[in-house]
């Protein structure tokens, strides 16, 4: 059984002086839990664990301006199968 935790760290970015264009500092939790046996795999995952709400980018045109927000909390089983 192999249990995985990462944890990132992404400093403040800017791009220019415009405020728009700065993204605030985050950090997100990743976790994993993994067993297998001879061809078997199960893994039960956690991504964005505390649920952080973030602006992943920021996108700007002429005529329009974009945030994209960071996916919210997911979770899962994952089994699989080697033949």
């Amino acid at each position: 059984m192999m249990l995985r935790v990462g944890f990132t760290r992404v400093a403040r970015t800017s791009f220019g002086r415009d405020p728009f264009y700065s993204i605030p500092a985050r950090n997100l939790l990743n976790a994993s839990v993994t067993y297998t046996q001879d061809a078997w795999f199960v893994q039960a995952y956690c991504n964005n664990c505390s649920d952080k709400t973030y602006i992943a980018s920021v996108q700007s045109d002429q005529a329009w301006n974009n945030v994209l927000h960071g996916k919210p909390r997911s979770f899962g089983v994952r089994v699989r199968r080697n033949f």
